[in-house]
């Protein structure tokens, strides 16, 4: 995972370094395999097995994460991206992405961003 062409250096970084734990949430495994229903991505079948290989821990979103939603600015609607984020606040994580509109969200208080 790390060694991803389109990866930065900084979250080249924040992967490789062993203090920090990796997480996905499975808001992200919802959405892309709703995409790959739909037909609009291919998903290997070992997608969960080799996220857990990349020692990728899930992260549930669980009934406590909509109250982080409510300091999120609506500036677009997408239910996805907003639970990662409320998840990101939440539980103090940094979020990496690639996602130009999350990247809009870096003065939320409490979202941490990294472009990757």
């Amino acid at each position: 995972m790390a060694d991803h062409p389109k990866l930065s250096a900084d979250s080249r970084e924040i992967i490789l370094d062993p203090d920090n734990s990796l997480f996905i949430s499975s808001l992200s495994v919802w959405e892309l395999t709703l995409k790959a229903m739909n037909g609009k991505l291919t998903l290997p079948d070992s997608m969960i097995d080799k996220s857990k290989a990349n020692d990728l821990q899930f992260l549930s979103f669980d009934e406590n994460d909509p109250a982080y939603m409510k300091g999120i600015p609506l500036l677009h609607k997408d239910p996805f991206d907003r639970g990662i984020m409320a998840q990101t606040i939440r539980h103090k994580m940094i979020l990496l992405t690639a996602d130009q509109t999350i990247l809009s969200y870096d003065r939320v208080k409490g979202l941490k961003i990294r472009a990757n």
